[in-house]
């Protein structure tokens, strides 16, 4: 099972920017004590930050 989180910005009027922002993946989907791994793209999260600050 694979879930991935993204979301979009809007860095200036008439402008949208995708941004990827991490993934949940199970490595066995029949066995519910299997191992979750979960990545984030770190720069993507700052991005956002940065963008939700400036939208305050």
């Amino acid at each position: 099972m694979l879930v991935r989180a993204r979301t979009i910005i809007h860095p200036e009027p008439g402008v949208s920017q995708p941004l990827f922002l991490g993934e949940l993946r199970r490595l066995a989907v029949v066995n519910p004590e299997a191992e979750t791994e979960i990545s984030l793209n770190r720069q993507n999260l700052q991005i956002l930050q940065r963008s939700i600050a400036k939208s305050s």
